[in-house]
């Protein structure tokens, strides 16, 4: 995070971390720390090389000196950097927030419960907010306990085979036809209208079995 706010100006955020470390081989260190009973060891970070450090495992040879071998290791951490903030005229998630918890709240009291719920795409001009408004939703549902929620890699599988996107505007008959697919009971759609600081959030929930919509929210911000 340090290091991406250096280069990028914004809300940030990192995501899709990854960490990798490789030594070198083996190296006797002596003098390095008092000798104790028994066999040590551990993993030193280096203040003065950030994002590296020396594991070691050593034994006390007497005298207040023990004897270590052990290898220098350099860790590194990738990351994609996310602006949160998007382009002029695109809300913050923090601007989203309460009409999505009000839209959430809607949907999990109208919903019934112990459903399959497949929450399928929200169109939006902006990927990353859509994809906010999905996780974010998807959270509050499974926090609820109310629901079964389709598992997201299964999600992805009919996603690629379908050829929609996620943030993406998907029709009530093609939802109705994947939420099948899926094995879901319910489907949830939406979209992100307007600009500026009038802008609409409308989450809406149809029935596989029927194909009629059990609830709409519809909230500003």
């Amino acid at each position: 995070m340090r290091k991406a706010r250096n280069q990028y100006e914004g809300n940030i955020d990192i995501r899709n971390i990854t960490i990798a470390g490789s030594g070198s081989g083996l190296t006797v260190i002596p003098n390095v720390l008092p000798a104790v009973a028994g066999v040590i060891g551990g993993l030193f970070i280096l203040p003065e090389y950030p994002g590296q450090g020396i594991f070691f495992v050593g034994l006390p040879i007497g005298g207040g000196i023990s004897l270590l071998s052990g290898n220098v290791q350099k860790i590194t951490a990738t990351g994609d950097v996310v602006l949160l903030s998007g382009e002029a005229g695109t809300p913050l998630p923090s601007q989203l927030e309460g009409a999505l918890n009000n839209a959430a709240e809607t949907l999990v009291d109208s919903m019934p419960q112990n459903a399959t719920v497949a929450i399928l795409s929200v169109y939006s001009d902006n990927r990353e907010t859509a994809e906010y408004v999905i996780d974010e939703l998807e959270y509050k549902l499974v926090n609820s306990r109310k629901f079964q929620i389709v598992d997201r890699r299964r999600l992805e599988q009919i996603r690629r085979e379908q050829n929609f996107q996620l943030s993406g505007d998907v029709d009530d008959n093609s939802a109705v036809s994947i939420g099948n697919m899926l094995g879901a009971t319910i489907v949830i759609t939406g979209d992100i209208s307007g600009s500026g600081s009038s802008r609409r959030l409308v989450l809406k929930a149809l029935d596989v079995k029927t194909a009629r919509i059990i609830t709409m929210a519809r909230e500003r911000f």
